[in-house]
Parts: structure tokens; sequence; C-alpha cells
């Protein structure tokens, strides 16, 4: 969700994934679609995806989670078009000299609360550097940590 230039969707197809992508907007779908000519890329909000229910084994967020308008939507929409796990990359809960200010960053519980009311059944949390990538598995009584 939230495709961008394709950073992330580029590099899940060069390591063998078939790739789908939405964006709010155009300008991002069409940049997408120079960088995967072969994925499928829809100008889309998170909060109302354009794909049938269990159409990904995952889905992502790449550091776009904190700008959607309807968190709550937005991870409802995930789960249903999910079959396995949704990954949100996101900064970190904390002010820092790069990345957006502490009032657009998510707290790791508001995270998993979130995700737990959307349906999932596991949630993790690694921290990389300056980000975090949260793991909502779907199907799976993965521990929580």
């Amino acid at each position: 969700m939230g495709t961008g230039s394709a950073i992330f969707a580029e590099a899940f197809h060069d390591a063998g994934g078939s790739v789908a992508g939405v964006d709010i907007n155009r300008e991002m779908i069409d940049a997408a679609k120079k960088h995967v000519p072969d994925g499928t890329f829809l100008l889309a909000p998170a909060e109302e995806l354009p794909f049938a229910d269990g159409s990904f084994d995952v889905t992502f967020f790449g550091v776009v989670f904190h700008e959607v308008s309807d968190y709550a939507q937005a991870l409802h929409e995930a789960f249903r078009v999910t079959r396995h796990a949704t990954f949100i990359l996101e900064w970190q809960y904390k002010q820092e000299s790069v990345g957006p200010p502490l009032e657009h960053r998510l707290k790791e519980t508001f995270v998993k609360d979130l995700g737990l009311s959307a349906g999932y059944r596991s949630f993790t949390a690694e921290l990389l550097g300056t980000l975090v990538l949260y793991r909502l598995g779907k199907n799976d009584l993965q521990q929580d940590h």
C-alpha cells in the first residue's frame, strides 16, 4: 500500500515475487509502472483496496502507514486481501532528526491493538535502526514480542 515510486515493489519483484500496489497519487502509479512493468499498480487508497479477498500471500506498508486517513479501515482492508501476514515498516515512535515529527509517528501498542482488532492473530516488532518492522500474522499463533 502506498507504492510510491515502487522502491519496495521493485525489491520484492527482483526477489522473485509477483507484485501489485496502490497509491493515491497518479504520478507514483506511473513511476511504479516504469520500475516494475509487469506489476499491477492501481490508483486507490489503502482503505478501499480494489482486490478480491485473499488475493495476496502478504501485504506491505512501506513507511506510509502513518499517512493513511483511517488506520483501522486500512488494516481491515489489508486483512481482507491477505492470506498470511501484513508487514508495516514505520518510523520508531521517538523524536529524531530524520523522518516525520513525533506527532505523525505511531506507538507500537497502537499498531498492535489495531492489528488485533482487525483480526490478526499475532504481532511482532523488529527494530531496524530508525525504523521498526511490524508483522501482523493472520493464521498463525506466533508469540508476541
